[in-house]
């Protein structure tokens, strides 16, 4: 019986019914790890676009919903800090591009390859969809009640 390393793809035999030995294919930590180290980049910008729409755009609808007590300045603060936090957060991580056009932006000018655009911009699509879903959710009693031609974005 082969050992089981946690740091590699092992086969381990597995008797069945039907035959006396059959290989399968184990994911181990490492292949795990190495997965994830090499996805990194993609998730903090997928994270980063969905905080910077959850919270510019809810900081949109609070203010349409509260009668304008959030205030433009509250929305731009909103839109700012959410930045600045992304910025110093995942910004050693994936560059803090957060935005598609900024990662297009970066292809164009260089700084990043050609082959990485896709991938970052799938994970910033991806990421703008999951926000603006948990938006819909948490404030569907709201926008259901709202009146036809209201100036409620409606999702």
């Amino acid at each position: 019986m082969n050992k089981i390393n946690c740091f590699t793809i092992e086969r381990i035999p597995v008797a069945t019914d039907t035959e006396d030995l059959q290989s399968v294919l184990v994911l181990t930590l490492s292949s795990i790890s190495s997965l994830f180290r090499s996805m990194r980049r993609y998730f903090a910008e997928l994270i980063g676009t969905f905080t910077l729409v959850f919270v510019g755009a809810g900081a949109i609808l609070s203010d349409e919903i509260s009668g304008g007590e959030v205030t433009h300045v509250g929305v731009s603060l909103a839109f700012g800090l959410a930045v600045m936090a992304m910025i110093y957060s995942i910004g050693n991580v994936s560059g803090a591009h957060i935005n598609p056009a900024v990662t297009l932006a970066f292809s164009v000018a260089g700084r990043i390859s050609r082959r990485e655009v896709f991938p970052y911009v799938v994970a910033q699509l991806l990421g703008a969809l999951l926000a603006s879903g948990l938006i819909k959710v948490l404030f569907w009693p709201q926008l259901a009640e709202a009146p036809a031609g209201s100036d409620l974005v409606h999702l």
